[in-house]
């Protein structure tokens, strides 16, 4: 990720993802100076701060921008607080001297507000930060259909659809086979309700490029909310054919929703024929047994369903102890709703609770359950 460039600066680089020291995510932001906006991606290019820290009573600031690669990223410049009057004042304890800390922003990223020109002066910070240029300069002609389709890939990514067409609408005028352009468009109108609109580029899509699994997979998910489910069927297991054809891609996820058409259908014995054919394809793929004995317990088989939870809890790292809870709470139910086994029932419940971390949401669940 990072290049010769970017390490002669000097600088350790700390992406942080999960578990930052500051949130931005809070639900009370301050009045005075920060008018505070739910959209960070509108705030490209600027100076930000976002809700203060409750216990510190600190608001973490520093600047947006669009990393080509990674997407809208907020790095990390410092901390300030506001006294009675509205005046920011930064917390000379915070400097980020040897570090920069970046958090990529995701749909769920809310209350940004940008800081105002007062607030960069006593900051001591230039309107544009000097280690900017090395993420811009791949980032120029934001006019050309390339960077169209970046821009609105991140958009989409943002959780922003509406906003991506405003580039991807663009660029499709221009060429609209261009890379990766049809696949970000018909994404946006199928977040934003315009199935209509997807299915004709995705029809254009699949014929100029047949061997895309991509196509076919955002096509069917089209037809699948307009119900029509014959055409969905049909898109996705040409898809399957496709991505068998060409190293496996989008299997997974195709055969899942062609299980899924067929299950709202009630033909169980063609979704489980489908998933068992995935799994002989990707024996590894622990999403498409977990979906397996979902189909099991709609058709009411609960042997097969508890064979196939049993596989999936197999296949779960001992690491990941949340799914293996949950994994075996779905085979407690079914032993106390479908076979009617309380004795069972109780084992595999002592399992989940056994299993759950303290803290999770189902140690949470299971703590004050008796078995």
């Amino acid at each position: 990720m990072l290049n010769q460039t970017r390490i002669a600066l000097k600088y350790l680089f700390i992406i942080i993802l999960a578990s930052c020291t500051f949130s931005l995510h809070a639900q009370a932001p301050a009045t005075g100076p920060l008018q505070f906006i739910d959209h960070a991606y509108d705030l490209e290019d600027h100076w930000v701060a976002f809700p203060k820290n409750i216990k510190t009573g600190k608001f973490p600031f520093g600047y947006i921008y669009l990393d080509t690669q990674a997407g809208f990223t907020f790095n990390l410049e410092g901390y300030f607080q506001l006294d009675a009057q509205g005046h920011a004042f930064r917390d000379s304890t915070d400097y980020l001297k040897n570090a920069m800390f970046k958090v990529r922003l995701g749909p769920n990223t809310s209350l940004v507000a940008m800081v105002t020109d007062n607030m960069l002066a006593d900051f001591k910070v230039n309107p544009k930060p000097s280690w900017l240029a090395i993420y811009k300069s791949g980032n120029t002609d934001r006019n050309s259909v390339a960077m169209k389709v970046t821009i609105g890939k991140h958009l989409n990514t943002a959780g922003a659809p509406k906003k991506a067409l405003e580039y991807l609408e663009s660029a499709y005028t221009t060429d609209p086979h261009a890379a990766g352009l049809e696949f970000e468009l018909s994404y946006s109108y199928n977040e934003l309700g315009q199935y209509d609109k997807s299915i004709k580029i995705l029809k254009d899509a699949v014929a100029y490029a047949p061997d895309n699994p991509m196509f076919y997979k955002e096509l069917g998910f089209a037809y699948m909310h307009i119900n029509d489910m014959d055409n969905a069927a049909k898109t996705f297991t040409d898809g399957i054919i496709v991505s068998k054809q060409h190293h496996m891609t989008e299997l997974d996820e195709l055969a899942y929703n062609l299980s899924y058409v067929y299950d709202k259908l009630k033909q169980y014995d063609k979704a489980i024929s489908t998933l068992n054919n995935a799994i002989a394809d990707l024996p590894g793929q622990l999403s498409l047994y977990i979906h397996l004995a979902v189909v099991y317990t709609t058709a009411n088989d609960p042997d097969n369903a508890i064979k196939t939870y049993t596989t999936a809890i197999d296949k779960t790292p001992a690491t990941q102890m949340e799914q293996r809870t949950q994994l075996a709470w779905s085979i407690a139910l079914l032993y106390r709703d479908q076979k009617k086994d309380i004795a069972l029932y109780s084992e595999w419940g002592k399992k989940a609770k056994e299993w759950a971390p303290v803290n999770s949401k189902g140690g949470q669940f299971l703590k004050n359950m008796v078995f």
